[in-house]
């Protein structure tokens, strides 16, 4: 996603650019209705930018260490320019807290730099018109159910501008070295009533300290100290932001229609929480050390498991609905042109026998570092591997999503082996050992059937599904 920087809360996300606009951002969740969608459409989509006066210019971005706190620095022959963006998250306590803001600080060093600030949100991705209002030193811009409040150490003296036909919020001022200007844009819910005290760049400081220590404090639960140590803390900063906080899911991607291949239309929507990603991401934080992570994800799937009667599908969205019709968005022009633009994933209905295994692995990776097997728990993991042989005789779409014919996967046939393997070592662990002997016969059967039927002797190579010529990458994860 060069040249984009990510920013969030824990609860959504949104992507600054190098020229200092915001062009993603959905609220309240990461799967809601955009109200900054430039990455989607340059005309329609709206966004929110900050940036020295012309020319536009390009910034260096980087974090602040540690932390998901985004700087954005402009080089200009008057000064230089340090934008800091970040949403406020921090613990209060026992309790962690999302504030439904963003806050952007300007930073002027070596002399004054002249900024425009344009503020151009195109509510419900850009199909609600955007009306601005100015009332007690904040500007509130509205359009259908969303709303965004703006407001500003500085005098907010701008006005509204109306290009191709919608209207935006422009105000230009001056950046002096010295304290750093804040402007903060609140989402979904009045926090700036009229009459109350607007905050001051003591706040904005604050909440900016607060945030900090938070990233900084929960990343020194990582026990990973290799020689990749920046890319896995980094890492391991991003899952987090993408794990949605009330309920502990892993949203797989904070945007939509981003295609797989330049201009192709291979572009889903990936706002959501795939329980086979999932299980891998959120796997990947409890070895590294971060264990709350696993206990609130693995919480959440056993009650989507007792929520549908353990006929789980293979996504939902990060509040556990299993609704998501697919839909188009035909008046957008797609990133760079990648067209259809959707909202929604069809692939909740599909078959994907792999899911399972990841899951279960999931669970013996938390049983294998420490965590508790409840009752209720192991009862999915029954469940789930009692049907696992019945779920392995039917062909599906695979991992790769495959909207033709199904065939029998190799990738899913191994995960499949994967779920009985692990149910088998977890049933050992914790001593229900009702169905250990019959898990076994199938696990041995399974692995037989994929080592005769998945190898074609002529390659030398599993191939991707079975009695086939096709090589699959996926296969490579094969033990």
């Amino acid at each position: 996603m060069y040249p984009y920087g990510l920013i969030g809360n824990c609860e959504t996300a949104a992507l600054v650019s190098t020229s200092g606009a915001i062009d993603w951002f959905c609220y309240p969740r990461f799967d809601s209705p955009s109200i900054f969608a430039a990455i989607l459409d340059r005309q329609r989509g709206g966004s929110f930018r900050i940036a020295p006066l012309n020319p536009v210019p390009t910034g260096e971005q980087a974090y602040i260490h540690d932390t998901n706190l985004l700087t954005t620095t402009f080089h200009r022959s008057e000064g230089t320019l340090v934008l800091t963006d970040f949403m406020p998250c921090f613990n209060e306590g026992e309790r962690f807290l999302s504030l439904k803001r963003i806050c952007r600080g300007l930073e002027a060093r070596g002399g004054p730099v002249e900024v425009e600030c344009v503020l151009d949100p195109a509510p419900a991705y850009g199909r609600a018109r955007t009306s601005f209002a100015e009332r007690e030193g904040i500007v509130i811009a509205s359009g259908g159910s969303q709303e965004v409040i703006l407001s500003a150490t500085v005098p907010l003296h701008g006005s509204v501008e109306v290009i191709d036909g919608r209207p935006r919020y422009v105000f230009r001022f001056t950046v002096e070295p010295g304290p750093q200007v804040w402007l903060t844009l609140g989402f979904g819910e009045r926090y700036f009533a009229l009459g109350r005290k607007f905050p001051s760049s003591n706040d904005a400081t604050e909440l900016a300290e607060r945030t900090r220590a938070f990233w900084v404090g929960w990343l020194e639960q990582c026990l990973y100290h290799g020689p990749f140590q920046d890319a896995v803390r980094r890492s391991a900063l991003v899952i987090k932001l993408l794990t949605y906080a009330p309920t502990g899911a892993l949203c797989a991607a904070p945007t939509t229609s981003i295609p797989e291949d330049p201009g192709g239309d291979r572009n889903w929507d990936y706002r959501y929480c795939w329980l086979r990603d999932a299980s891998y991401g959120i796997a990947a934080l409890f070895r590294t050390g971060f264990e709350q992570e696993a206990v609130d994800f693995i919480n959440w799937i056993r009650d989507r498991a007792y929520d549908h009667d353990f006929a789980m599908q293979i996504l939902y969205r990060v509040d556990g609905d299993p609704h998501l019709p697919e839909q188009y968005l035909e008046h957008l022009a797609g990133f760079e042109g990648a067209r259809p633009v959707r909202i929604g994933n069809r692939a909740a209905g599909q078959r994907q026998l792999d899911v399972f295994g990841a899951v279960i692995d999931c669970m013996a990776v938390y049983q294998r570092k420490g965590g508790f097997i409840s009752t209720k728990l192991w009862h999915v993991i029954e469940r789930l591997a009692d049907g696992i042989w019945d779920l392995s005789r039917e062909p599906d779409n695979g991992i790769w999503e495959f909207q033709g014919e199904r065939k029998h996967h190799t990738h899913s046939k191994l995960w499949c082996w994967v779920a009985l393997d692990r149910a088998i070592t977890l049933s050992k662990g914790t001593g229900n050992t009702e169905h250990l002997a019959t898990w076994e016969r199938q696990a041995q059967d399974l692995r037989s059937e994929i080592e005769m039927r998945a190898w074609n002797p002529k390659i030398g190579a599993f191939t991707q599904a079975y009695d086939d010529e096709c090589l699959d990458a996926a296969v490579l994860q094969m033990p």
